[in-house]
C-alpha cells in the first residue's frame, strides 16, 4: 500500500520520471520533482499544479514523504545525499510504477526495441475499445497528448525496462516480449543474463495471465521451452498471429493478420517499416487474447500517429531535402530505420550520435555495420547519459572500423553537433534525405538546418 502523501521526483524531466509524476498528480497526490532542464514535460507537468524546481539543491525536500530516482541519478546527487542524511525513504522509479502494476491488470511491454510504439499502439487500442485504461510511455505520443494518461478501467499498459534488471519490480497480467538483444552489457554482461531476467519476469505472471512473444527473434525462441505460463507467438510465419504483408511504403504498410491460419482483419498503418507491422500486430494479438473488439482494434491501429523520434519527419527543405529524426542508439534500431527509409530510393546522409561509452564500447563494431546501410555518415562524439568516460572509447573506434573494413566509404568525423550541422550543410544534395540518429541530443543538427533556412525563407516547414 502506497501511503506516501508528498512525493518528489529527482530528474522530473526524464520521460520515465515525468509519465509517472503526471500519473500521481492526476491521483491527487502533492507531487514536485528538480531538473537542470526544462521540456514539454516539466511545462505540462507546471500546469498540473506540480511544483519544479530548477537545479538539485537539498532545500527542495522539504516537507516530502518519499523520494523517487532513476538508474540516471548519481549517488553523489545532493538530493539523494540530503534523502539519505533525513531518513527519507528513496524508490526506485520502477517501484513506483510497481506500484501502480498492482493496482490493476497490467499489460507490460518489454524487449530491447520496440517498447514504446508497442506500448503506445497497445494504449490507443484499448483507448479506442473503451476501456478506460491508464497509460504510460516512454515518448511523446500525439494521439494521447503526451506521455501518460489516468485512467478509470482495470487495465493499465506500460513499458519495462530491462536495462538494469528494474522490469523484475513490476507485475505484470500480461507480458509482451518485442525482441531480446546483446544490449545493456555494461550491467548484464553476457545475453545469457538478459534471458534470464526475462524468464524472471515471467515467473511473476499469474498463472490466468499471458505472455505473447515475436517469434521473429531467436533468442526469444531460445527461452521458449523454459517458459512455464500460458504464451502466444506472433511474427510473419509459423506463429500463433501472422502478418501477411500485402504492400509496404515509406509511408506506412498494409497486412493480412491471421490467428492460427483464420484472418482476423486488413490493416493499414500509417508508420512505415516491417518492424511496425509486427509491433502493431502485437497489438492487435493483445487485443484478440483480450476478447476486445478486432474492428474497433484494427480501426485504432490505422489512425495512429506514431511517436516523436521514432523516424519523424521534422521538415521538407525547399530543395527537396527531408530531414528525419529518430531516437535509435543500438544496432538493430539502426539497421531498422534505414531499411525503412532506403524504401524512398534516395540518398542518405546520417548524422549519428553514440549513446553511453559502455554501449560504444561493447558494440562498436555492430554499430559501425549497420551505419554502412547508409550512403553517408557523420559521426559526432558519444553522449555520456552521465556516463564517465572510459579510456580509449569515442566516436572515432566506429569511425575506424568502417574505415579499415571499407575505405571508400563516404564517413565524416566531427567534434560537436554545431560541427556535424556545418558539415551536413555542405554535403546535402538535392532529393537526399538527412537522418538525425541516437538517444542523446542529435535531433538538434535537423532543428538547426530547419531554423537556419527558414530564416533565409528557404523551407516549408511540417510540424
Amino acid at each position: 500500500m502506497f501511503n506516501y502523501k508528498r512525493i518528489h521526483f529527482i530528474g522530473i524531466a526524464g520521460t520515465g520520471m515525468s509519465a509517472l509524476a503526471y500519473i500521481f498528480a492526476e491521483k491527487g497526490y502533492e507531487v514536485s520533482g528538480s531538473d537542470i532542464q526544462e521540456n514539454i514535460s516539466t511545462i505540462r507537468l507546471k500546469a498540473k499544479g506540480v511544483k519544479i524546481y530548477n537545479g538539485h539543491h537539498k532545500k527542495n525536500l522539504k516537507g516530502v514523504d518519499v523520494v523517487i530516482v532513476s538508474s540516471a541519478i548519481p549517488p553523489e546527487n545532493e538530493e539523494y545525499l540530503a534523502a539519505k542524511e533525513k531518513n527519507i525513504p528513496i524508490l526506485h522509479r520502477s517501484e513506483l510504477l510497481g506500484e501502480l502494476t498492482k493496482e490493476k491488470k497490467s499489460i507490460i511491454v518489454s524487449g530491447t526495441h520496440g517498447k514504446t510504439t508497442t506500448t503506445s499502439l497497445i494504449g490507443l487500442v484499448l483507448e479506442n475499445n473503451r476501456v478506460d485504461p491508464t497509460i504510460i510511455v516512454g515518448g511523446e505520443v500525439e494521439d494521447i497528448g503526451g506521455n501518460a494518461k489516468l485512467g478509470n478501467g482495470d487495465y493499465l499498459v506500460a513499458e519495462g525496462d530491462e536495462s538494469d534488471g528494474s522490469i523484475l519490480k513490476l507485475f505484470p497480467f500480461i507480458l509482451v516480449v518485442t525482441n531480446i538483444d546483446n544490449d545493456h552489457l555494461d550491467y548484464y554482461k553476457d545475453l545469457g543474463k538478459i534471458k534470464e531476467t526475462f524468464l524472471n519476469v515471467i515467473d511473476k505472471i499469474p498463472q490466468n495471465g499471458k505472455v505473447l512473444l515475436c517469434s521473429e527473434c531467436d533468442n526469444i525462441k531460445s527461452i521458449i521451452p523454459y517458459i512455464n505460463k500460458e504464451f502466444y507467438t506472433y511474427g510473419f510465419d509459423n506463429a500463433d498471429f501472422t502478418a501477411n504483408i500485402i504492400n509496404i511504403t515509406p509511408y506506412g504498410s498494409e497486412y493480412v493478420a491471421y490467428f492460427r491460419g483464420e484472418e482476423i482483419g486488413k490493416v493499414k498503418l500509417k508508420i512505415p517499416g516491417k518492424h511496425n507491422v509486427l509491433n502493431s500486430l502485437s497489438a492487435l494479438a493483445t487485443a484478440k487474447i483480450l476478447g476486445l473488439d478486432i474492428d474497433l482494434t484494427i480501426k485504432a491501429l490505422e489512425k495512429f500517429n506514431g511517436v516523436q523520434r521514432r523516424i519523424q519527419l521534422k521538415g521538407i527543405l525547399e530543395n527537396n531535402v527531408l530531414i528525419f529524426d529518430d531516437y535509435g542508439h543500438h544496432p538493430t534500431e539502426i539497421k531498422a530505420t534505414l531499411l525503412t527509409l532506403k524504401l524512398y530510393n534516395r540518398r542518405i546522409v546520417v548524422v549519428f550520435q553514440p549513446h553511453r561509452y559502455t554501449r560504444t564500447f561493447y558494440l562498436y563494431r555492430d554499430i559501425a555495420e549497420a551505419l554502412t546501410l547508409a550512403d553517408v555518415v557523420i559521426l559526432t562524439e558519444i553522449y555520456s547519459a552521465g556516463e564517465k568516460p572510459i579510456l580509449g572509447v569515442s566516436a572515432k573506434k566506429i569511425y575506424e572500423e568502417i574505415k579499415g573494413k571499407r575505405p571508400d566509404f563516404n564517413i565524416y568525423y566531427v567534434e560537436n553537433l554545431t560541427d556535424a550541422a556545418s558539415t551536413a550543410l555542405d554535403i546535402l544534395r538535392d532529393g537526399d534525405i538527412l537522418l538525425t540518429i541516437g538517444a542523446g541530443n542529435v535531433w538538434k543538427v535537423g532543428e538547426v538546418l530547419l531554423a537556419k533556412l527558414r530564416s533565409e525563407s528557404k523551407v516549408e516547414y511540417h510540424q
